[in-house]
């Protein structure tokens, strides 16, 4: 890891192209690979719905919207670990992981 970091300057992430809209990505270490990647979802012309669905092969696209991918690493987390009454570490690290991001954040 050292000789790998050695190659790269900080910041390793650079945001300043222009601001996007984030969206966290809670997970255990698959959370690492997407993370700190910019997502681009286009809209057909005329398609004024936010989620920017297109169900057609039109490729002339003019809504685009920009996320960047944050993740959220919840060390060991199995779905059995967010059963009712689990009291095994991971959920409580996927607790805290929620409570770290903002209220009305895309998750």
């Amino acid at each position: 890891v050292s000789q790998v970091l050695g190659h790269w300057s900080a910041p390793v992430v650079d945001w300043k192209e222009g601001k996007a809209d984030k969206i966290y990505f809670v997970a255990d270490s698959h959370s690492v690979a997407p993370g700190y990647q910019k997502l681009s979802i286009e809209a057909a012309p005329g398609d004024s719905s936010k989620d920017c669905n297109n169900n057609n092969n039109n490729s002339n696209y003019t809504n685009k919207r920009t996320f960047h991918l944050v993740p959220k690493l919840v060390t060991g987390l199995k779905c059995w670990h967010m059963r009712p009454g689990c009291t095994f570490f991971p959920r409580k690290n996927f607790e805290n992981a929620m409570e770290s991001i903002e209220d009305g954040s895309m998750v």
